[in-house]
């Protein structure tokens, strides 16, 4: 590891999650378009395991806020952020509202980019579906 590479933080790591645990960012930042955290966030909103959104600047603290894991979370948005094995039977709705959200702004991004992140909502979906 260069001293450049951020190393993967044990705090995320459980029974159930690990660095290749998939995640689901909203595509849509609702951070403050001149603040710090909206460029860092756009950074790793196109992220599909922790351990991608962890090379590109995810933290433990934004998992808290972005989950809502924290109780607190964004007043206006709520949960932006799912993690398999983490949040997922929290917020059904939010979930399947999401992956509506995102496969409508896939359409503006690279193609390369499109077809991971479809594969990362199929997967999501497939989740939530399981959801009772």
């Amino acid at each position: 590891m260069t001293s450049t590479e951020k190393k993967f933080p044990t705090s995320f790591q459980s029974k159930v999650v690990g660095p290749q645990s998939a995640i689901l960012f909203s595509l849509l930042n609702p951070k403050k378009p001149s603040g710090k955290a909206y460029a860092t966030f756009e950074k790793y909103k196109t992220s599909v395991t922790i351990e991608e959104a962890v090379k590109q600047g995810f933290t433990p603290t934004d998992r808290d806020y972005e989950t809502a894991t924290n109780g607190r979370g964004f007043k206006k948005y709520g949960v932006i952020t799912f993690i398999e094995g983490y949040n997922i039977k929290k917020d059904k709705e939010k979930l399947l509202y999401i992956i509506k959200q995102n496969r409508e702004l896939l359409k503006d991004l690279p193609k390369v980019i499109q077809d991971k992140l479809t594969i990362n909502l199929n997967h999501f979906a497939k989740l939530a579906s399981e959801i009772k």
